[in-house]
């Protein structure tokens, strides 16, 4: 591939990219665009989950999924990527899947 055209397609995934980034930084963050990563990290520190453990990952994928709920509901955001159902549909499929993860491995 020669390099004009590998920029081409860098710059088309770039900005494909940051149409994402823009509708999920929206439903996840807040005027700070890592506020869902430091919120998240706070509620680790507090729980400390084991992260080598799929129940301990499954855990970290809920806890995500409920702060982008806080975010969209309580600050009465209109979400630009995922609706609140999808959110909440998300989380009950997150907890199905750490309750798998969890008795597979007691």
């Amino acid at each position: 591939m020669k390099m004009e055209e590998y920029r081409k397609m860098m710059t088309k995934s770039f900005k494909k990219r940051l149409k994402i980034h823009a509708k999920k930084s929206h439903d996840y963050a807040t005027e700070d665009v890592l506020a869902n990563f430091k919120r998240v990290a706070n509620i680790m520190k507090v729980w400390k989950p084991d992260i080598s453990t799929p129940h301990g990952v499954a855990f970290v994928y809920i806890v995500l999924k409920l702060d982008r709920f806080a975010n969209l509901v309580f600050r009465n955001k209109k979400p630009l990527n995922e609706s609140v159902q999808d959110t909440i549909d998300d989380l009950k499929n997150y907890m199905d899947l750490m309750e798998a993860c969890y008795n597979e491995n007691i």
